[in-house]
């Protein structure tokens, strides 16, 4: 059995919210949860590129390739990407514009998950100790740049470029993806996010999910939201201790 908890605001700022939630079947920009007894799940967050047009579209774009080629591995989730970037460059050929999305994502056939992402949206891996591992890799000319061992003063201006994305009317058809595989143990957690999310929550992100009423707390925080900000969290749960929860919480209320 697992919980899912999703939640995409717009930034205060922003004009449209330019991110996308994919849960299975549904693209979604709301807040919500939703409890899934499965063994195949698809998730994924989409942000539209700041600086390029329609970013909403492309995000959508990008999700809507996924949901309908319902992958089974990372080579029908490759497919999906190169099919969302041709249908970007299409419409940047007939509106003259240029725009793109990045994304994250995750997907479960039985035991496995298989995490990844293209750009800066991230999934984290949160164990029932407390510690939140990234399990993703940025896109990012600043993460490149640590990687040669720049100085981190040196590369400060440079933490929003990205190095990869999912892009229509550029030169560069090319994208890079990252991903790898893990499973999920009881009472951990896989976090999927936009960079709106933890931009603004990184130092803070266990905290943050262990909120009595997350939802509710974000949307609190969109008066100091910059960016548009959205998350998907993913938790699995046992079932029959579910069950036993229902049954004393009914017997209470007998009582």
């Amino acid at each position: 059995m697992y919980k899912i908890t999703y939640c995409s605001i717009q930034g205060k700022d922003r004009e449209v919210n330019e991110d996308a939630l994919l849960i299975q079947d549904s693209i979604l920009k709301e807040c919500g949860i939703v409890k899934l007894d499965t063994s195949y799940l698809l998730l994924g967050v989409s942000d539209g590129m700041g600086g390029y047009a329609r970013g909403e579209l492309a995000s959508y774009i990008v999700l809507n390739s996924l949901k309908n080629r319902k992958p089974k591995n990372c080579n029908d989730i490759v497919i999906s990407l190169i099919q969302a970037r041709e249908k970007l460059d299409e419409i940047s050929k007939n509106e003259k514009i240029k725009l793109g999305a990045t994304i994250a994502g995750l997907l479960k056939i039985d035991d496995e998950f298989l995490v990844f992402n293209v750009g800066d949206c991230r999934v984290y891996k949160i164990l029932s100790n407390g510690e939140v591992i990234l399990k993703t890799k940025d896109h990012t000319l600043i993460n490149q740049l640590k990687e040669f061992g720049i100085d981190k003063l040196a590369i400060e201006k440079q933490e929003h470029i990205l190095t990869s994305a999912i892009m229509g009317g550029t030169d560069n058809k090319d994208f890079e993806i990252f991903h790898t595989k893990l499973k999920l143990k009881e009472n951990e957690k896989l976090l999927i996010c936009s960079d709106g999310f933890w931009r603004k929550f990184e130092n803070k992100i266990y905290k943050t999910i262990h909120k009595r009423d997350v939802i509710r707390f974000i949307k609190k925080s969109r008066k100091n939201l910059e960016d548009d900000c959205s998350f998907i969290l993913l938790e699995k749960q046992n079932r029959v201790n579910n069950i036993k929860k229902f049954f004393l919480n009914f017997k209470n209320l007998l009582n």
